[in-house]
């Protein structure tokens, strides 16, 4: 079992004007930060000398959101949470102590 913290550099793909609902006018906006932060925890199985597989889960917080609208109402700034699920492989570059039998 593990437990990490990372940081997480991000960027948005595709076009980030929308059309809000239930509103006639166009021209609203999401404009996203790039940084996040991710706090998980896991299994690591190894299946070989060097090779792992990897189970994992954890709370991503960040980027941080900007919501521009043609409206006159303020909105807030908001932190983005969520959640990830992961499943992988890894391989250790340098080898360790022989696991005991």
């Amino acid at each position: 079992a593990f437990i990490r913290a990372e940081y997480l550099v991000i960027d948005t793909i595709g076009d980030p004007s929308y059309r809000p609902p239930f509103g006639e006018v166009g021209g609203a906006t999401d404009v996203y930060g790039h940084h996040a932060g991710m706090l998980s925890g896991g299994l690591r199985l190894p299946f070989r000398e060097r090779w792992n597989a990897e189970l994992w889960g954890g709370f991503v917080f960040g980027p941080y959101a900007k919501r521009d609208t043609p409206y006159e109402v303020a909105v807030a700034d908001r932190l983005q949470v969520s959640f990830l699920l992961g499943a992988g492989f890894s391989f250790d570059v340098i080898k360790g102590q022989p696991r005991p039998r």
